[in-house]
């Protein structure tokens, strides 16, 4: 079976990205033959000046992949001449769904691979909503994903997949209990990815544990204002910028607690589940 992936950016390190990846490196493995799709990055303004040293090529998810990739050759819409015939076709962005949606039937069903609901307010919120209605085949990473394109747009006909991991790389081989309670979160100035909500959570805690340690693990920097209310109610803030991939595994293994702020606009609120590493053990706030 021919599979293609389409993408809005060029190859990154998003998270988005890296779920995408997983798939893609899955379906290879199984003898599906993958193609990868990608618009480039967005060209620079002209009224912003130029750095005088060239940066170096970014690293990205897909780099070892063994499947062909392609960059368009400007930042433009992908259309027929751009993509093989295949026998699935899979959007990954909102913008990714109305080009996939004009496409021609001979390159393949189409489906919308979705991992949020994007509708943020830096975006054309009722054109991107307007993809969820497309015919597209949606394939959702969450239930309340599910839930909501059933119930907001009417959609019964979902399928909720399970997100892309490598478990070579990534897995929790049994540990001792730490002295002082670790709580690890990625971090990122986006709003809606809940670094507050976070804090408030490791506050929370801080009432009925010892003083804990936070290990905050993203590619923006902390010193923000959330950084330093972290350092008001007495936590301990440990800050990683980035790290190797061989040693992430390391990073994530070194909190008991692995915090993750959801926005679910069903709830119209923000829900952070706090998940203990021993298996069972549950912290939730609403």
């Amino acid at each position: 079976m021919r599979v293609t992936f389409v993408l809005a950016g060029s190859y990154g390190l998003s998270g988005g990205d890296r779920v995408i990846a997983n798939f893609a490196k899955q379906l290879y493995a199984r003898g599906y033959t993958v193609n990868l799709i990608a618009r480039p990055r967005r060209p620079r303004p002209w009224y912003k000046p130029w750095k005088q040293h060239p940066q170096p090529l970014r690293e990205s998810h897909f780099d070892q992949l063994p499947m062909p990739r392609r960059v368009l050759e400007r930042y433009r819409p992908v259309t027929d001449a751009d993509v093989p015939e295949a026998d699935v076709i899979v959007a990954t962005w909102w913008e990714t769904a109305e080009w996939i949606a004009a496409l021609s039937r001979d390159k393949g069903a189409k489906a919308y691979l979705i991992q949020h609901h994007e509708t943020f307010d830096y975006l054309p919120q009722e054109r991107a909503a307007a993809t969820y209605r497309l015919p597209l085949h949606k394939l959702v990473v969450a239930r309340w994903l599910q839930e909501l394109m059933q119930k907001e747009y009417g959609d019964t006909c979902v399928s909720r997949i399970r997100m892309g991991i490598d478990h070579a790389q990534f897995h929790a081989p049994p540990r001792a209990k730490q002295p002082i309670p670790t709580i690890g979160f990625i971090y990122s100035r986006t709003a809606w990815k809940g670094a507050e909500v976070i804090r408030q959570t490791i506050r929370q805690v801080n009432a009925f544990c010892p003083p804990c340690a936070s290990v905050p693990l993203g590619l923006t920097c902390l010193r923000t204002r959330c950084h330093y209310r972290l350092r008001q109610i007495g936590t301990i803030v440990l800050c990683k910028r980035s790290c190797p991939r061989s040693m992430r595994a390391a990073m994530y293994g070194c909190a008991a607690v692995g915090a993750k702020g959801l926005l679910c606009r069903q709830w119209r609120h923000w829900h952070v589940a706090v998940l203990l590493s021993r298996r069972g053990s549950v912290l939730s706030t609403n």
